[in-house]
């Protein structure tokens, strides 16, 4: 998982204008049985941004960061339009209001997606926002959610490939990267197998570049300064935003330790 900015983004204005009806009619509406009546009927405008946000994140599911290249993808509501079910799989009134509101959409891809489904719980001993006079960010889900700046930091991954917490030593971060886990099944065999692959490509071009800036160290070479120059370009387009599972190329360089190399890929 990556963050995916949104500042100074938006769909088209015709898309905008559509929604913004919507919603306002969902607005006027006082029964769920007539809300969802109106969201089902128009389930197919969410289905028109899918390019634009696939876009966004360069044919990555946003979860994930597998290319979704096979398969058409989904648009998510990482807020559930109709129920939201907590840990224990009680259901709940879902967020309505956010049904037609783009920034509560994640493209995703179906391997994620369907597993999620409708599931949404909250930290304990909090409260979840009941309507649309309610600020989302006064809620606490344990779900992490790409669009927020400081929540894809809280996943991490290890050489086999496994999603891992980011942050095992802090409580609430370790429960909510354990829950997200869980739900958008991103140990899913494929997935995993795919970050394994990652990390092993990643780690043998890290070692090339260690033994190579060693050999330079010992005896000017242009050939192997040449050839070290490519290996670190190879390692900066894996981790460049553009590439497939570039949160697991960040995390192998990292744990090598060098602080030099990390500077070259990841803060290029």
């Amino acid at each position: 998982m990556i963050h995916i900015d949104l500042e100074g983004k938006s769909p088209n204005e015709a898309w905008l204008k559509k929604a913004e009806d919507l919603t306002s009619q969902l607005l006027r509406l006082d029964s769920d049985e007539a809300r969802h009546k109106l969201i089902d009927d128009n389930s197919k405008l969410w289905g028109e941004l899918k390019p634009w946000l696939r876009e966004l994140s360069h044919g990555k599911c946003w979860y994930s960061e597998a290319t979704v290249c096979a398969g058409y993808g989904h648009v998510d509501h990482f807020r559930p339009k109709k129920e939201a079910k907590d840990l224990d799989g009680n259901k709940e009134p879902g967020y309505w209001w956010l049904a037609f509101k783009w920034q509560n959409y994640c493209f995703s891809g179906s391997a994620l997606n369907v597993p999620k489904s409708t599931k949404f719980p909250i930290r304990d001993g909090t409260s979840r926002i009941a309507g649309p006079d309610q600020d989302e960010d006064d809620e606490f889900p344990y779900l992490l959610n790409p669009i927020e700046p400081d929540d894809p930091g809280l996943l991490s991954f290890n050489e086999k490939g496994k999603a891992i917490p980011g942050d095992p030593e802090g409580e609430w971060n370790r429960q909510r990267a354990e829950v997200t886990i869980e739900i958008l099944n991103l140990n899913y065999d494929p997935l995993t197998r795919g970050r394994q692959i990652c990390w092993e490509k990643c780690d043998q071009r890290v070692n090339q570049a260690l033994n190579l800036m060693a050999e330079v160290q010992k005896q000017a070479s242009a050939s192997k300064k040449t050839k070290l120059r490519a290996v670190i370009r190879e390692l900066q387009q894996m981790a460049a935003r553009d590439s497939q599972f570039s949160a697991v190329v960040g995390t192998c360089v990292e744990s090598q330790g060098v602080k030099w190399l990390t500077k070259q890929v990841l803060h290029q």
